[in-house]
């Protein structure tokens, strides 16, 4: 069934748009309440947290130091221990696989002559410190040759194709496009691979092969995302060529988020943008964001950035709505950054630790009593697996009977880390 539309009766109404005066007082009214609501929360945070690092963090540091030394003292003896004893089995196994002999030797002569063993280990650390840079060398020398040859070859080529380029000279093809259309046949006709060819010619007598066609104008041999759009589908392929990627924030929005901050934040602050120079607290300001861009601290920013526009003084009766919005979820991502610090930091043992009388305290020193002791007793299991896999693998097994179960002295700045899978 086919239905037909109704003709309407009337005249067809009529669209138009009419300019009509508002007051926008009690939008602004509102706006500004809400600004002043969330700068009070973002202020109220800040002291909150000021408060942690000014006079709990503190206090807690000096409890803890003046009330459970020892303990500490001893976690930390025994750590050295640990740390020393698997340094000097690496430093001795080292040793044998330079030297040749053995690691009963190498152990026997750690424990009789630490000098002797020292000067050994140093000449040794030497000669592979030569031998190493000889291979460097002959490695260079060997891609040096191998893109001469490939600079040779290129050229060769280039000869035989002076015809195709005036051709694709004369189509009005830039000389960046004929270079990468006679790069893409020569690696097809030769079987190179297209970024080596690249890195051959970045070099002097490239770029004057280059030049000697005109087909350097446009061409940029730096320019390492031009080789990722022009000569892959897979862009990374060419990573560990051209450069590793750069590190990412995280989410990309937080990514976005502070680029947008650290723009914001230096056409405020920079002193070649703003009289920040001149000003102490701007340029204070201004070093906290640059540590915060190079950690990449977004939640920090957001608090500097919040700092700025209180130090700038932005908000007023005579802001635009629009503006006196933006400040308004700044002052909330700051609060937000704060907050969420907060509650990290409340799971320690040192937050409102200055406002704590003498039950709280001791309620915390058996936790952290506790803790130690369970840290002491593994510390302490793990220097008795250390000293046995010394034993096992450092002492010749007529001499295992007579040692006594002491420790092994070691030297406090022996260089080196590492850890065995003897056992």
């Amino acid at each position: 069934m086919i239905k037909r539309r109704q003709r309407r009766s009337g005249p067809l109404p009529v669209r138009c748009t009419a300019l009509m005066v508002v007051d926008s007082s009690r939008i602004r009214r509102k706006s500004m309440r809400d600004c002043k609501r969330a700068r009070t929360t973002f202020e109220k945070a800040e002291r909150e947290l000021e408060a942690y690092e000014t006079r709990d963090k503190p206090a807690f540091v000096r409890w803890y130091r003046a009330s459970l030394g020892p303990r500490i003292g001893e976690v930390k003896s025994l750590t050295n221990q640990v740390r020393n004893l698997y340094m000097t089995m690496e430093r001795v196994k080292r040793f044998s696989d330079l030297t040749g002999c053995g690691r009963y030797r190498a152990a026997r002569l750690h424990e009789d002559s630490p000098e002797a063993f020292e000067r050994q280990e140093r000449a040794c650390l030497d000669r592979v410190q030569r031998e190493e840079e000889r291979r460097h060398r002959k490695f260079a020398e060997k891609r040096e040759a191998e893109a001469r040859n490939m600079r040779c070859a290129f050229g060769d080529f280039l000869e035989t194709q002076v015809g195709s380029i005036r051709k694709l000279r004369e189509t009005g093809i830039s000389p960046f496009g004929i270079f990468f259309e006679v790069l893409t046949f020569f690696c097809d006709e030769y079987g190179f691979y297209a970024p080596e060819v690249t890195i051959a010619l970045d070099h002097p007598d490239g770029v004057a092969l280059l030049d000697r066609y005109d087909l350097t104008a446009e061409f940029d041999l730096d320019d390492e995302d031009l080789f990722e759009d022009e000569f892959d589908d897979d862009n990374d392929a060419f990573g560990d060529i051209f450069g590793a990627p750069r590190p990412s924030v995280g989410k990309e929005h937080d990514q976005a988020r502070l680029a947008f901050l650290r723009r914001q934040l230096a056409f405020a602050l920079h002193p070649d943008q703003s009289d920040s120079d001149t000003d102490p607290s701007k340029m204070e300001l201004w070093h906290q964001v640059q540590e915060a861009v190079e950690n990449r601290d977004l939640d920090r920013l957001e608090v500097l950035h919040a700092h700025c526009q209180m130090l700038c003084g932005d908000l007023s009766l005579q802001t635009p709505v629009s503006r006196v919005q933006a400040l308004t979820d700044m002052y909330r991502r700051s609060r937000d950054a704060l907050r969420r610090r907060i509650r990290t930091l409340r799971k320690e043992p040192d937050w409102e630790f200055g406002t704590l009388d003498e039950t709280g305290r001791k309620k915390i020193r058996r936790q952290i009593e506790r803790r130690l002791n369970e840290q002491t007793e593994q510390l302490r299991a793990d220097l008795a697996m250390a000293q046995e896999i010394y034993r096992r693998n450092f002492v010749r097994p007529s001499v295992r009977k007579m040692r006594s179960a002491t420790p092994v002295r070691e030297p406090q700045d022996a260089p080196g880390q590492g850890q065995f899978d003897f056992l």
